[in-house]
């Protein structure tokens, strides 16, 4: 795949010494086979690195031919890298004494860290300690460390003729599984991928994912960045770094640990929002692919390092299997990507050249009958079209009419330049077939999900995503820090609907206008000031959700309404909350009916301050329906987070009813984003947004704050 890696490469990076060091001292080396630190000498110094190697153990003389140290500082020449394999509980000293030798990069294989729970995190803690006072960068530990394919080191300590190692090509691989390290090697060496780099992070107790994602971002030979990882050493981070370097080279992400226990949430939004739906949808966001598994993760690696990104979601079958593409097609259709049109020229073409029994439609049945020189004809003719971005090509070698010539077809159909993927699956026969492909650069795969995946992956590879910078605002910071900084003297966290309203005002958000009412006297009066018709609330710092407890009345016409509304009201908070504090009722203004939605706010664990947008009212938990960014947005992306929800539909007018102003809307889910940002928001509700054509207002709202 071709891709602009143009972003110049730091020369003397300090990560360079991880990949291409000119020298590895292996410190807890062994004279004994299958141990690790024998295979560590023997797959560094056996297999092509062409660096200096020192093996360390002061119980040897010799391994493996090589000299032995007793320590490495009686090493004379200059260590680039060293790599340890010892006993945590010895493993800090060792380092000081690298350190002291000059080793500025380490690998930390040797486990029994932080990952054995608190008794062994102190020997992590001296670890970090002394890197730190040595300015020594560090992999790991509990790692199995890194493979570069052009320098060939290899400090994986798993023996050449149990894992063969894939060819040098582009595809690098950060991983905090050393076990899918290995899988996604020995995956790529049975289906003629190529690897540039693959480094497992382990505890990662230093050089994390951002350092790496940037890294390798500007690594020319990097044309792919695959990313697995459990838990993020700094989620926004990466964000950042994402954004800036997905617009370069694709990265594809898949992150596992997902499941979380549950936890109480104030807001709407809190509730709603688990931990993966808030990653996945700002992961994407920044440019990142997500996959959901790891073949997923692999299977659109392997085709965007083997194939051209696709310049549109417009796909095209080839077959000779029905079943199968049957099934890929609606797959397609569930997934958004579109069965082309073929133009008339394409059909024509088709048409004459093809024999009677292929079928002609919204894809090209060859059916059993076909032959290579159908095929060759069909996927010409497919390829040339205007309307085909990928094609999908499914094969069943088996077939008596078909020669094995179809290998060189299909290979040579790369030659048009539109991404092609392939389904074939089978016994030996087959195998070998899909083999011959695979090493002619086209990816196979024996699903029509896992080809659909891949194809999506490929559309995904050629999206460009830029959003823009978020704009200043007018907001008045004074006002807002003065009503939260009254909560928190008073020892609140939850800011009751009017504070949560003058917060709101005071960076430019439309709210209904509201008074409150100690007597229903005072109530009757300021709902005649407003003018009719009136919303009526409960005003009680221990009532969030105030219409569970029979804390909201709307629609009220009359003063003889208000008065009876308030007295209600107070009644039925004191009945079904005993123990609250009731501090009156909240008298305001009913906005007009409108499509109600829901803009809310939670500061992520991972990735802090972020924004949420999905249909509101009563739906908001029922349907789920919602949509993240990470705060603050800008207008560009705060319509793709709007667009991104199926409410998004409602805002062009279902049934005759009149459409709604998205950048309005946009605007005021700016500004929210804003507002959670540059404030201690913890979670806030905005629910319902009432929006009426040009208009939208906020007409309930919640608003915890932290310290």
């Amino acid at each position: 795949m071709q891709t602009d890696t143009s972003a110049p490469h730091q020369e003397n990076d300090p990560l360079d010494n991880f990949f291409s060091p000119m020298s590895v001292a292996i410190v807890g080396a062994s004279s004994k086979p299958g141990k690790i630190g024998h295979e560590l000498v023997r797959n560094i110094s056996k297999y092509q690195y062409r660096g200096r190697v020192y093996p360390i153990n002061p119980s040897a003389e010799e391994i493996l031919g090589l000299k032995c140290y007793p320590s490495i500082s009686l090493v004379k020449e200059r260590i680039d890298l060293a790599v340890f394999v010892a006993p945590s509980n010895i493993l800090p000293q060792l380092a000081e004494e690298a350190g002291e030798q000059g080793v500025r990069n380490a690998i930390v294989v040797s486990g029994g860290f932080r990952e054995m729970g608190e008794e062994k995190a102190a020997y992590q803690d001296q670890l970090v300690s002394v890197a730190r006072r040595y300015r020594m960068r560090v992999i790991g530990p509990n790692c199995i460390g890194v493979f570069d394919s052009e320098s060939r080191l290899d400090t994986f300590f798993y023996p050449h003729d149990r894992m063969t190692r894939p060819k040098p090509g582009g595809v690098s691989f950060i991983t905090q599984s050393g076990t899918f390290g290995l899988t996604f090697l020995e995956w790529a060496t049975s289906s003629s991928l190529g690897i540039r780099r693959l480094v497992s992070l382990g505890n990662r107790c230093d050089v994390d994912e951002v350092e790496l994602v940037r890294y390798l971002g500007r690594d020319p030979l990097t044309r792919v960045i695959a990313l697995h990882l459990e838990s993020f050493s700094d989620g926004r981070s990466l964000v950042r770094e994402a954004k800036d370097v997905s617009a370069r080279k694709p990265i594809v992400i898949l992150k596992t640990g997902r499941v979380e226990g549950s936890r109480a949430a104030m807001s709407h939004t809190g509730a709603v929002t688990g931990p993966y739906k808030v990653c996945r949808s700002i992961l994407r966001r920044s440019g990142m692919i997500v996959a959901e598994s790891f073949e997923h993760l692999f299977d659109i690696s392997k085709a965007i390092e083997k194939q051209p990104a696709a310049r549109g979601g417009s796909v095209s079958i080839v077959t000779n299997a029905a079943g199968p593409s049957v099934a890929a097609a609606d797959l397609c259709h569930e997934r958004g990507l579109m069965l082309g049109r073929y133009t008339v020229e394409t059909l024509d073409k088709l048409r004459s050249s093809l024999p009677p029994y292929a079928v002609i439609g919204e894809y090209v049945d060859l059916t059993g009958s076909a032959t290579s020189e159908d095929y060759e004809k069909t996927l010409k003719a497919v390829l040339r079209d205007p309307n085909v971005d990928v094609l999908l090509n499914f094969v069943v070698f088996l077939n008596p009419p078909l020669s094995t010539d179809v290998v060189r077809v299909i290979a040579e159909a790369q030659g048009f330049g539109r991404p092609i993927v392939n389904w074939a699956t089978g016994g030996e026969f087959t195998q070998g077939l899909i083999r011959r492909l695979e090493e002619e650069g086209v990816p196979t795969y024996p699903t029509s999900e896992r080809l659909v995946n891949a194809a999506l992956g490929l559309v995904e590879a050629g999206m460009k995503r830029g959003w823009g910078s978020p704009p200043e605002i007018a907001a008045d910071r004074k006002l807002a820090g003065e009503v939260i900084g009254k909560a928190l003297s008073e020892g609140r966290h939850i800011l009751s609907e009017v504070e949560s309203k003058d917060l709101l005002r005071a960076y430019g958000i439309k709210t209904t206008t509201e008074y409150i009412a100690t007597t229903a006297a005072e109530a009757c009066m300021y709902a005649t000031k407003l003018g009719y018709p009136v919303v009526l609330k409960a005003l009680s710092p221990q009532v969030t959700h105030k219409s569970d407890v029979g804390g909201v009345i709307t629609n009220l016409k009359r003063p003889e309404e208000v008065s009876e509304a308030y007295e209600e009201i107070i009644l039925n908070v004191r009945s079904r909350k005993p123990g609250a504090t009731v501090q009156g009722v909240v008298v305001e203004n009913q906005l007009p009916p409108g499509l109600e939605f829901i803009i809310g706010a939670v500061r992520d664990r991972d990735f802090g301050p972020t924004v949420a947008f999905g249909l509101g009212g009563i739906f908001v938990e029922a349907l789920e329906d919602l949509s993240y960014g990470l705060a603050p947005v800008s207008e560009e992306e705060a319509l793709d987070i709007i667009s991104s929800t199926k409410a998004s539909r409602l805002l062009q007018g279902v049934r005759g009813g009149a459409s709604i102003d998205r950048v309005k809307l946009a605007d005021l889910l700016v500004r929210a984003s804003i507002l959670s940002f540059e404030q201690p928001i913890a979670e806030m509700d905005l629910n319902p947004v009432i929006a009426s054509g040009s208009e939208c207002a906020v007409a309930d709202a919640r608003v915890r704050i932290s310290d």
